[in-house]
């Protein structure tokens, strides 16, 4: 009964880059109807300072909640405008992977 909140700490305020990333993969995992769970993904994507915490959050968003609104735009933001290369790249892998008909996703892809 204790994993969720610890969890969502962890994911929140955990000091530790390797903590915060797999804190966020547990709860999209293990707690995906949780009504923290996909918002705390989103704010993770778009203003955790750390590059791997950031490309987590957007992996498991784009493979957990690919139907949500602000799946697809968020992605294409990344992919667009993250100030680190390794997060470009892993939005653009999950556009790939999951949107590959989307045209706008293959000019990014073939930009």
């Amino acid at each position: 009964p204790d994993a969720l909140p610890l969890l969502k700490d962890r994911a929140r305020c955990d000091k530790n880059n390797a903590v915060r990333r797999a804190a966020l993969r547990e709860l999209a995992r293990g707690w995906p109807a949780d009504p923290d769970t996909l918002p705390l993904l989103k704010y993770r994507v778009r203003s955790n300072e750390d590059k791997y915490v950031r490309a987590a959050a957007l992996q498991e968003l784009a493979r957990g909640w690919p139907a949500d609104p602000d799946t697809l735009p968020l992605l294409k933001d990344r992919a667009r405008c993250d100030e680190n290369y390794d997060v470009r790249r892993a939005a653009l892998r999950e556009l790939a992977r999951g949107w590959p008909a989307d045209p706008e996703v293959q000019a990014l892809i073939d930009s």
